[in-house]
């Protein structure tokens, strides 16, 4: 199937300058066709002075199957994939050279041959700088260590002074709570009677100085006895309820104490229980006194075994708590005292002397303290200087091996001239631009020649902000070099590489660069040729098509006219507007409704422009302008031909009759083809706009007057028929 490209608009007014070509290019094709046939009368063509019009035949179509696509053009020249300036990597001198300029040579092939006699010598002073560099990082790291062991040292007197510190403080408060205990002391210099009873055993004077635990006198409680009596141990099981203590004729209350853990038994074999019990009296009695007592239980009296001899049961020793000096006494011998009377009085005098001793004490161990902590923190100043001087070290070394990081690229760069003697092409491609001569001398960086790679060339074209969307790398894209003629009839194969992210805006329009490579190798060409690249944004292969002038769309529905010999008559439709398939702007198209609703595209159209919108008004005007036709002339003719109407629904009558209206999903199209998906079927055959004559008389340049010519063509003023805004591959050679 032999292949049209028809090249798709670059920006919305390039695009309108090709339709307008393209119209006009159809229009010739066909009133050549026309003229063939014999239905054109040329002369109508030259100015009519009336405007009488006809439909000449009935055109169709028939639903092909095939392949159609979708794409893109634009023009670039065709640049190199690839290309690579040399240079020498060391001084040295050209020694010889291997291929011409201009020559084709091959990945790996040797170009050029340079002397590198002084490179040993640039070896060996760079090594000698890196063992240089090398000896002083460890010199460095040395001192590092020993900065690290000073530290570690100064760490172990600090844990030292640390511990001392604490232990000192322990001592501290050691002696913080012996002061709190001297001072608490001072309550003891006032010496208490501990119980209430009379003095006995005085052992001091005033003016006397005791110690702590120095007995002053004894206080007895001479109302207290206790006496210790054996009786029947049948008391053990029962529970006492009285008990009497007599002396001579007095009887005195008393209580059990205690009893004795164990029985034993008298010469008369009774066991027996010893029992204490506690009484008190007014009467002064003495240990060689004889008491009997008596223990009532229940309906059981118990007597005592024997007599027993009272003792004073409360006494004790009135005790210094701390050392001092009496200052005062005021007891004497046999005087009565009550629980709490102030006994004697000591001197404070030691209590102050050993707080004092103790407070000194604790002075002494806080100067230890603080002379402790400014040894600490000497010790930190100093960790912090090594830390320091060890950071700076670091940097000292982490810059003497950046430094030998960089001789050792050096290094290995002026081994590179070893390998660089003998410059080697690294891909295939053409030798050009040798600005070196056999015997000069060269500085590093010298450029010597370029490598241009002849391997996939490429082209960067500009797509519009428009269709840039419809573009994706691995795109296949067809290729006609213009000094090639053959591509014309064969293009270059290529694909989308890469797609610019950002735009180039330029009067208000913004491209896109878009990287096309190409695949096949070509005879005679030559980089920098212009070029065409076709990038195929869609492409259907194996389905069905039709004329896009067939296809009306009303309200994103598409129509077709089908030939059914089964129907009598012609359609009717109330079809008022239509959408071009490339646009989601309703389109009020004024060549697609005739006056009585008819679809049929009778060349004049009924469209009131007053009814419009702004926006529907713009758009109606510049479909009147691709036209040739401007509002002032399209509302005249309407004027001019209202009256002159009532031939047409008869003859689009006839035009339409045997068809059906029929709705159809479309796919991708191009400028004269569209995809149908579904609604029809291969073979089908489908109705185009009518075309108009004019029957029209015109005067001539000799005053005769001739018949008129076609008014109406497919796709262009005077049709019903729209082109989409994208051009791409006709199918099955059609056009």
């Amino acid at each position: 199937m032999e292949e049209y490209i028809v090249t798709e608009k670059k920006s919305k007014v390039q695009d309108k300058k090709k339709r307008k070509i393209l119209r006009f290019s159809l229009i010739a094709v066909i009133v050549v066709a026309l003229i063939v046939s014999g239905v054109i009368f040329i002369p109508g063509l030259l100015g009519a002075d009336s405007n009488t019009e006809t439909i000449i035949q009935k055109r169709t179509a028939e639903v092909s199957e095939g392949d159609i696509s979708k794409s893109l053009s634009a023009s670039a020249p065709i640049v190199s994939s690839e290309r690579k300036d040399y240079k020498s990597v060391t001084p040295s001198e050209v020694v010889e050279i291997l291929i011409d300029e201009d020559s084709y040579v091959e990945s790996g092939d040797v170009i050029m041959v340079l002397d590198t006699s002084s490179t040993d010598s640039d070896i060996k002073t760079i090594e000698e700088d890196i063992e240089d560099k090398n000896s002083q990082i460890e010199d460095k790291r040395d001192s590092i260590e020993d900065k690290y062991t000073s530290i570690d040292d100064l760490r172990v007197d600090i844990n030292d002074k640390k511990e001392n510190i604490a232990d000192l403080s322990e001592d501290i408060s050691d002696i913080e709570d012996q002061i709190n205990e001297n001072d608490a002391n001072r309550v003891e210099l006032n010496v208490m009677a501990p119980i209430s009873g009379t003095i006995f055993d005085i052992n001091v004077s005033s003016g006397d100085i005791v110690s702590a635990g120095t007995v002053f006198a004894t206080v007895t409680d001479t109302t207290s006895y206790e006496i210790e009596m054996s009786f029947s141990a049948d008391i053990l099981e029962s529970s006492n309820q009285e008990v009497i203590v007599y002396y001579a004729n007095n009887i005195i209350e008393g209580e059990i104490v205690s009893l004795a853990g164990y029985t034993y038994k008298n010469k008369f074999g009774n066991y027996l229980v010893d029992v204490v019990i506690a009484f008190n009296t007014d009467i002064f009695l003495t240990k060689e006194l004889d008491l009997t007592a008596k223990i009532i239980t229940g309906t059981d009296e118990y007597r005592s075994i024997e007599e027993g001899s009272p003792y004073l049961a409360d006494s004790e020793d009135i005790t210094a708590e701390v050392s001092g000096e009496i200052l005062k006494l005021n007891i004497s011998e046999k005087q009565s005292v009550e629980q709490g009377d102030l006994v004697a009085v000591l001197d404070e005098g030691l209590i102050d002397e050993k707080t004092e001793s103790l407070n000194e004490q604790i002075e002494s161990l806080e100067s230890q303290i603080d002379g402790l902590n400014d040894q600490i923190q000497s010790y930190n100043t100093n960790i912090d200087s090594y830390y320091e001087d060890v950071e700076d070290l670091n940097d000292d070394i982490a810059s003497m091996f950046e430094d030998i990081a960089e001789l050792e690229d050096e290094i290995e760069a002026v081994r590179e001239g070893y390998e660089d003697a003998s410059v080697k092409a690294d891909f295939n491609g053409i030798v050009t631009n040798v600005i070196v001569g056999v015997g000069d001398s060269v500085n590093t960086n010298t450029l010597l020649f370029t490598l241009v790679s002849m391997d996939n060339p490429k082209m960067v074209v500009a797509i519009d902000e428009l269709d840039i969307a419809e573009v994706i790398e691995e795109l296949e894209v067809s290729v006609v070099i213009d000094a090639l003629y053959e591509t014309e009839t064969t293009p270059v194969t290529a694909i989308v590489r890469s797609i610019s992210l950002e735009g180039d805006s330029q009067g208000g329009v913004t491209t896109y660069n878009v990287t096309v490579t190409l695949m096949d190798s070509m005879e005679g060409f030559r980089l920098g040729m212009n070029a065409t690249a076709t990038i195929f944004t869609g492409k259907s292969e194996d389905t069905l098509y039709i004329p896009i002038e067939a296809v009306m769309i009303q309200n994103g529905r598409s129509f077709v006219y089908l030939v059914d010999d089964s129907v009598e008559g012609a359609p009717v439709a109330d079809f008022q507007s239509s959408v071009s398939p490339d646009s989601e702007t309703m389109v009020v198209d004024p060549t697609s409704v005739d006056g009585t609703g008819t679809v049929g595209g009778s060349g004049k159209g009924s469209v009131d422009p007053s009814t419009m919108n702004e926006e529907e008004l713009a758009v109606f005007e510049a479909n009147l302008a691709d036209k040739g036709i401007t509002l002032e002339d399209y509302i005249g003719q309407q004027e001019t031909t209202a009256d002159d109407t009532s031939s047409e629904p008869a003859e689009l009558s006839d035009y339409y009759n045997g068809t059906r209206i029929v709705e159809v999903t479309t796919g991708i199209y191009n400028a004269l083809y569209i995809e149908i998906l579904d609604g029809l079927s291969a073979s089908d055959v489908v109705v185009l706009p009518p075309l108009y004559t004019s029957t029209a008389t015109s005067s001539t340049e000799d005053g005769t007057e001739e018949d008129g010519g076609i008014i109406g063509l497919p796709g262009i003023p005077g049709t019903g028929g729209g082109a989409g805004k994208t051009s791409g591959t006709l199918p099955g050679g059609e056009n």
